[in-house]
């Protein structure tokens, strides 16, 4: 599989903005090779398009499952075109089965009340009678729904309202329900539809070669209108418009030819009332056919009033499409509140087709472009902003089902155009928001891939991502709260949560002790060797990372893969999780709550399933004159929100270091500060990290040349800088250092918040102690210094902070060990280890891991197919030991499919004391 590098160096990016456009090249080995790719004759997908998570939430959960990565490639060269919309919100509760030829109806009320008219199937094998249901909601979640009447076989539904309650809907009856009939029946209620009549418009039953050509109500000032058109040609030649309208008893006159449109060929009606002058003055816009063959436009006509019949004035707006049909050439209405109007033709040039707007007769806008499923019953409405209809949207249950697109306009959020390259894939980050920062708030969003390629039309392709913005329903219950599981066997065995939500979800289960419990582990082997443990959690949760190398066969690397649920005291048995095509490259991670990330020179690792899977992704390749020039990214850190921010540093001139930040994973880069430093050319930016206090940003520079390691913190805006002097003055070069640094891979620095006022900052070393690898001493003991106020920084000491004991670490090597400090707890250390070191060179073979943590215990579940989940405790620590009797608190996290976090706490005894009787009764 080949691979496209950007290359670019620290100067090229000074003042580069962030592009929300940009596309991230996306390298990786599928999981499951398609067997079925999409048929073509000029293009052959090596990878589906496809979207991970299938939910998230942009704008209600900052930090946890607030992007979705869009991935696709093809066999070869092609130029595409990717375009992000917001997409429907699906009326889930609909009754109706959402076939794509029954045909629906909407209106939007001009006080932002919506009703939808579909069909409901009642069946009594081999009967199957058909019901009119009417929905009246202001969003898809609160639609109430009633049956309204019986029909058999209908073409058209209208449906309109008034803000008193009448409600009018007509249709298309084109055989009758109990006896033959063809023409225009209505339900009609006066209470915003707790009761209904039925009656008949128009009767066109013996009428043989008629055919109905559209169908439109609409409402002003509680007065009622229906326009409908009819034809007795195949090609709709010879349509008229009819009208009907309610008289003073509410009742419905005979039909009338509406004589504006005498003389015309007009067909697919749409008519709407001015709702933004006093008149109401009526607005028809049609098919307009006159011309006889070669093309075709929509007329919209300004009437004197419908009674009248008499035009103003009209207005022709063009449209794509030249065939002939009873759908509207260009779907059309009027804004309530402006003086906008909105068209959507359906067979534009673009695809996907949008909106466009104009004032009356005005030029109209650039295209909008959304998916806009203008397939089926499509409606558009304006009210202060365009909003859309259509009885065909899908939703993330994969049915089609009527949906609403009522969110911030434009629908259009990104778009971009570019071209592929034979196996390359290419991805991109989506937060929600456009390259302004600015969310639609829409309830999904379409990514619509359009490949342009010999054929006339080229391939397009859809992928739908859903916003989850409403937090999981969580009822659950627990047995009793005071166990003896090793002195009452049978009774009081066992702690157990059963949990039901009311979507998908992972729980987590933890108990915890009132004292800090310590504890080692060791992982892998002791005969193949390892390289780099990386960490990252929140004191409860720890993922680790590291590379492991066969001793047999240096040429095999893989990429391993082990969590913690206990605060880092047990740990799951490792597993692969990628081949490494080269070894000893250093890895940065940091994870979220739904999250996993890593980074290893110009690739990106996620897991959206706390590691269960990782998806590959290449971020860019760099150009430098040396090997840690070559990683795109130089340190990762949390930031405001829990966001996560990627860091990159160079020299900008001779006395000048410039730092790089990037927000969407090291896929585009901000100048974020330039500082003065003497012989900037000499330093590396080698580690970062967040003061969740004052927002401030804290980064260790190291200089090659002078053997400096300084301390460098910046407000969070980027507009003020300290640094510090030599942290490190008697430090030395490692014998088996980077080859181009003294402390890339022997150095880390953490904040960890020790209350709501107070940070520490906490620098790391193994390279502090002295020791003589001439003398066969691979290991020495990890050193620390701490400073409260990120400026003065106390004298280094040996680490002894989980156990009371020092901690070896390997010096024979860089990048042997890690660690991580949650806010107010202990850390948790991994270290690479070798029991009996060799007397030649050689990697550690295992990890020690050691951690202090008041969660004795751990246990996590995904939630099963019925959103429900169950954990045990049975009075084991997860490493099997037995825990003292006691009192303890226990505390069950669920985390569902879109980052929502919920916690849950209670009280738990441990008693295995056993009764003793009284001397006397």
């Amino acid at each position: 599989m080949s691979i496209i590098y950007t290359q670019f160096s620290i100067k090229e990016i000074n003042d580069t903005t962030s592009s929300k456009g940009s596309i991230i090249n996306h390298y990786g080995k599928s999981e499951k090779t398609e067997q079925y790719l999409m048929l073509s004759s000029d293009i052959e997908w090596t990878e589906y398009p496809s979207l991970e998570p299938k939910y998230f939430s942009p704008d209600t959960t900052p930090g946890n499952g607030d992007t979705v990565l869009y991935s696709f490639a093809i066999n070869e060269t092609k130029d595409f075109w990717l375009n992000i919309s917001a997409y429907y919100d699906t009326i889930d509760n609909y009754p109706g089965f959402g076939f794509s030829d029954d045909p629906m109806a909407a209106y939007l009320m001009p006080n932002g009340t919506w009703l939808v008219v579909g069909i409901e199937y009642e069946i009594n094998y081999p009967i199957f009678n058909k019901h009119l249901v009417l929905g009246i909601g202001s969003n898809t979640s609160n639609f109430n729904w009633r049956r309204i009447g019986q029909l058999n076989e209908t073409k058209y539904i209208s449906v309109a309202g008034s803000e008193s309650g009448e409600i009018q809907v007509a249709y298309v009856e084109k055989v009758g329900v109990n006896n033959p009939f063809k023409g225009i029946k209505f339900c009609k209620s006066e209470n915003w539809g707790n009761s209904w009549e039925n009656g008949t418009i128009a009767n066109f039953t013996h009428c043989n070669d008629l055919k109905f050509s559209g169908l439109s109500v609409a409402e002003f000032n509680n007065n009622f209108t229906c326009v409908f058109s009819v034809t007795n040609t195949s090609d709709w030649t010879d349509s008229i418009v009819l009208e009907s309208s309610l008289n003073a008893l509410g009742e419905w006159y005979d039909p009338q030819n509406l004589t504006a449109l005498e003389g015309n060929n007009a067909a697919a009606p749409q008519l709407v009332f001015n709702q933004t002058n006093h008149d109401g003055t009526p607005l028809l816009a049609v098919n307009n056919y006159t011309s006889g063959g070669t093309s075709q436009d929509l007329v919209i006509l300004q009437l004197e009033s419908i009674s009248e019949k008499t035009k103003l004035d009209s207005w022709i707006v063009p449209a794509y499409d030249n065939i002939k049909d009873d759908e509207p050439l260009i779907y059309f209405t009027k804004d309530y509140e402006t003086e906008d109007f909105y068209f959507l033709d359906p067979l534009g040039m673009s695809d996907p087709v949008g909106i466009q707007n104009a004032t009356w007769k005005g030029s109209l806008s650039e295209t909008d472009i959304f998916q806009a499923e203008q397939d089926g019953s499509f409606r558009i409405f304006g009210l202060d902003g365009s909003k859309c209809f259509t009885s065909y949207a899908l939703s993330d249950s994969g049915y089609y089902k009527p949906g609403i697109l009522d969110c911030n306009t434009p629908f259009n959020v990104i778009e971009i155009k570019d071209t592929t390259e034979e196996s390359l894939r290419y991805s991109y980050v989506f937060d929600g928001k456009d390259e302004y920062g600015i969310s639609r708030f829409a309830k999904a969003y379409s990514f619509n891939l359009y490949i342009d390629t010999d054929e006339i039309f080229g391939v397009t392709y859809d992928k739908i991502a859903f916003v989850d913005d409403i937090p999981s329903n969580i009822q659950y219950n627990t047995s009793d709260n005071k166990i003896s599981p090793f002195s009452s066997l049978g009774s009081n065995d066992y702690f157990r949560v059963n949990l039901t939500s009311n979507k998908p979800g992972e729980m987590t289960f933890n108990l915890l002790s009132d004292n800090i419990v310590t504890g080692e582990t060791d992982i892998a082997d002791d005969s193949n060797m390892i390289q780099d443990p990386v960490i990252c959690g929140d004191g409860v949760n720890y993922y680790m990372l590291y590379e492991y190398i066969e001793e047999t066969n240096p040429l095999i690397a893989k990429l391993m893969y082990t969590k913690s649920d206990d605060g880092g005291l047990s740990w799951e048995d490792p597993i692969s999780i990628d081949d490494l095509e080269e070894s000893g490259l250093h890895k940065f991670a940091i994870s979220t709550d739904t999250q996993i990330f890593v980074w290893m020179r110009e690739y990106l690792y996620i897991s959206s399933d706390r590691g269960e899977s990782f998806n590959k992704f290449q971020i860019g390749s760099v150009g430098g004159k040396n090997s840690f020039e070559k990683y795109v990214v130089h340190a990762v850190s949390k930031g405001e929100n829990n966001s996560i921010n990627c860091w990159r540093g160079g020299d900008k001139s001779t006395n000048e270091f410039l730092i790089n930040k990037s927000n969407d994973y090291g896929s585009t880069w901000n100048s974020f500060i330039t500082i003065p430093l003497d012989d900037a050319a000499d330093y590396y930016l080698i580690a970062s990290a967040y003061d969740p206090i004052s927002g401030n940003f804290s980064f260790l520079l190291d200089s090659s040349a002078s053997k400096d390691l300084r301390f460098l913190t910046i407000t969070k805006n980027g507009d003020a800088s300290f640094i510090s002097n030599n942290l490190l003055p008697d430090g030395s070069t490692p014998v088996y250092s980077s080859s181009f640094s003294n402390y890339f891979g022997v150095v880390d620095l953490d904040v960890r918040k020790l209350n709501q006022t107070t940070s520490e900052w906490i620098i790391t070393s193994s390279h502090k102690n002295a020791y003589n690898p001439f003398q066969f001493e691979f290991t020495t003991y990890l050193a620390y210094t701490t400073s409260k106020n990120g400026i003065n920084f106390n004298d280094w000491e040996n680490l002894t902070e989980i156990t009371g004991e020092k901690l070896d670490v390997w010096t024979f090597n860089y990048d042997t060990w890690d660690i991580v400090y949650p806010d107010d707890g202990v850390p948790c250390f991994a270290a690479g280890l070798h029991p009996s070191p060799p007397l030649v060179v050689q990697l550690p073979v295992y990890i020690k891991i050691t951690s202090g943590s008041k969660f004795v215990y751990g246990n996590s579940m995904k939630l099963d197919s019925n959103y429900q989940g169950e954990l045990s405790f049975y009075g084991l620590t997860s490493n099997g030991e037995k825990l003292e009797d006691g009192r303890y608190s226990w505390m069950l996290k669920v985390i569902d499919r879109a980052g929502y976090t919920e916690t849950l706490n209670g009280n738990l005894t441990i008693d295995n004391t056993n009764p003793t009787l009284n001397d006397y009764l």
